[in-house]
């Protein structure tokens, strides 16, 4: 039977945009449906299988049995805001649909309904971009080439440096983020629920915040990480990962040995040519075959000037960097 995600408010126009919404991000086992009268939904309920209800508390009054595994409530501006926060059922109405989502994730996950949205056992890569050499514009292709592939799949952006500038960028604040997953990975908590309680998204990318914190970093071991990607593919519908690793370490290269590819940014001058060449021996000394073999160099053109940090991933786009990209990716 289909399970549905039911959304009960008097304001139409608003459930049909958060239904869409939410269908669109396709981040749910399951099926977002508007209603605006309780005699609808529960005409509805009485043939389908709603495993979350979120609804307004007045059209609620006398209802004991709204045929649902758990109801939230779906408060409007009129109540405290700061109080609705400390209520585990109440969904503040009126704030972005990626804030809707990740409220109804905790709320799915913390009643145990595995609301996460499992692996459809499809072919599952991690690709990831990583560089000896700084001032590369890294980042700037992990970036692009995600949002290009995300056109076609569904793609998970993974930044792991210490100091990513993704907030500043993004102009997001986070809460929750990589130190958050790793923590839930080492409870056995990790679920798919758990995950998409902690995903942001940009143009079509979904990513985890990174470290809120450079020393939450340093406290794991070089193998949770890539228990971490084993985890995420296993209970995700993401078919590939984006790996934007940041300095070299053991961490980095239990990555690197775990992915498929191994994009290398590399710049022509003479020390960036000798940094390069070290780090390629080093890999051969080491018997690192695997990683080796699947390095592949690029040359990235200059994306020009950029005079305004708002539109930075939309000049990337148009700019020659932004060319160079959309052919490594196929697009």
């Amino acid at each position: 039977m289909e399970r549905i995600l039911a959304i009960l408010d008097q304001e139409g126009d608003y459930g049909e945009r958060l239904c869409e919404y939410l269908n669109r991000r396709k981040c749910l086992p399951c099926t977002a449906a508007a209603f605006s009268s309780l005699e609808s939904y529960l005409a509805f309920a009485e043939n389908h299988r709603v495993q979350i209800l979120l609804a307004q508390p007045e059209l609620l009054t006398g209802v004991y049995d709204l045929h649902a595994d758990q109801v939230l409530q779906l408060w409007d501006a009129g109540q405290d805001r700061g109080a609705l926060l400390e209520k585990r059922d109440a969904v503040y109405k009126y704030q972005s649909g990626e804030e809707i989502l990740r409220a109804v994730m905790v709320a799915a996950g913390e009643a145990g309904l595995g609301f996460g949205a499992g692996h459809t056992g499809g072919e599952k890569r991690l690709i990831s971009v990583f560089s000896p050499v700084g001032r590369c514009y890294k980042t700037s292709f992990a970036l692009l080439f995600s949002a290009l592939r995300a056109r076609r799949e569904r793609v998970l952006y993974l930044n792991l440096e210490k100091f990513s500038g993704l907030s500043r960028l993004l102009g997001e604040s986070y809460e929750r983020g990589l130190g958050d997953a790793f923590y839930h990975l080492r409870h056995d908590s990790l679920d798919g629920a758990r995950i998409g309680t902690l995903l942001h998204s940009f143009y079509g990318v979904d990513y985890i915040p990174p470290f809120l914190s450079p020393e939450d970093q340093e406290a794991l071991e070089p193998g949770d990480h890539t228990a971490l990607v084993e985890r995420i593919m296993e209970e995700t519908e993401h078919t590939l990962m984006v790996a934007d690793l940041g300095g070299f370490s053991a961490a980095a290269l239990s990555m690197m040995e775990l992915s498929d590819v191994v994009y290398m940014p590399v710049l022509e001058d003479f020390i960036s040519e000798g940094k390069c060449g070290e780090f390629l021996d080093y890999l051969k000394e080491t018997g690192k075959s695997r990683i080796l073999e699947r390095i592949q160099k690029l040359r990235l053109p200059q994306p020009g000037t950029i005079r305004s940090r708002d539109s930075y991933l939309d000049s990337l786009l148009l700019s020659p960097l932004g060319d160079y990209a959309r052919e490594v990716a196929g697009c």
